[in-house]
């Protein structure tokens, strides 16, 4: 996990761990394999982007 990460996780509350433990279940519920994989499942299924 990068600095950037560890700020965002800290924003929300939550430790880098956590968000690392929780970043490895989605990819595995979704047979993603990387961050850039999943974000474009998200994107081809018409999930709003910010």
């Amino acid at each position: 996990m990068n600095f950037a990460d560890a700020g965002r996780a800290s924003s929300l509350g939550v430790s880098c761990d956590t968000v690392r433990s929780q970043l490895k279940s989605v990819l595995a519920k979704t047979g993603a394999s990387r961050q850039v994989d999943l974000a474009a499942l998200l994107v081809g299924a018409g999930f709003p982007r910010e």
